[in-house]
């Protein structure tokens, strides 16, 4: 499909964000499950035995629709350029939005104290990461995660969905806090890239997400952090 390939302007290469290709450092480097991310196993909650991760695909949603990309996040982390029109808006959105064959998704388990007590296995219950792109650029590598995908090992008794008025907060909130710490991060001489992780689109979807206090749309966040690769 012409619309997933880079396009070229003025003589310069502009990526487009279907075209990445993507690796995962993580997961050739520690221990996961043995469950394919097609099994019927991938959603299931349990108990991952010697295992720091899952693999899981996002959960397919039927109609969905890009409302929101941060131009100048996609642009400073992965180098690519912001949907132009209607057709680069769709592949985008479906690329986030379903099960995609170029990514390698996991979901990752971890522990922690909740209220002092220790709390067992927790883990990305409403996340999965669809793995790493390195910026031509600036050759710094980016994991790529999104919240609000779907069910995942990790998950409990939980939908895995995020509803639309928390995500816009987190779209808005991380790249507000991005602006705020950037100076911070340049006046210490700090080689860090970013003192949070980064917001690049928003995605709403029709699938209902049921709260205590009624239907919600829900939506889906790409977001960003530096990576091992």
């Amino acid at each position: 499909m012409a619309s997933t390939a880079s396009t070229v302007t003025n003589g310069s290469t502009t990526r487009l964000l279907p075209s990445l290709a993507v690796t995962s450092a993580l997961k050739t480097s520690l221990p996961g499950e043995p469950w394919e991310a097609c099994s019927p196993m991938a959603r299931q909650s349990r108990q991952a035995r010697k295992a720091l991760w899952s693999n899981v695909h996002p959960e397919k949603s039927p109609e969905h629709l890009l409302v929101a990309v941060s131009e100048k996040c996609v642009k400073e982390c992965l180098d690519v350029k912001t949907p132009a029109n209607a057709e680069e808006r769709r592949v985008w959105s479906d690329y986030l939005s379903r099960e995609t064959p170029s990514s390698l998704p996991y979901a990752q388990a971890y522990g922690g104290t909740q209220f002092g007590v220790w709390a067992g296995q927790l883990g990305d219950g409403r996340a999965v990461t669809i793995g790493s792109v390195q910026n031509p650029s600036t050759g710094v590598t980016w994991d790529l995660n999104l919240k609000g995908a779907g069910r995942t090992p990790y998950s409990r008794v939980f939908d895995g969905l995020a509803v639309l008025q928390s995500s816009i907060r987190e779209f808005l909130g991380s790249e507000l806090l991005h602006l705020m710490t950037a100076p911070l991060l340049a006046a210490s001489g700090s080689t860090r890239h970013s003192l949070t992780s980064r917001a690049a689109s928003l995605v709403v979807t029709r699938k209902p997400v049921y709260r205590e206090d009624g239907v919600q749309p829900s939506a889906v966040v790409l977001r960003l952090a530096p990576g091992a690769g």
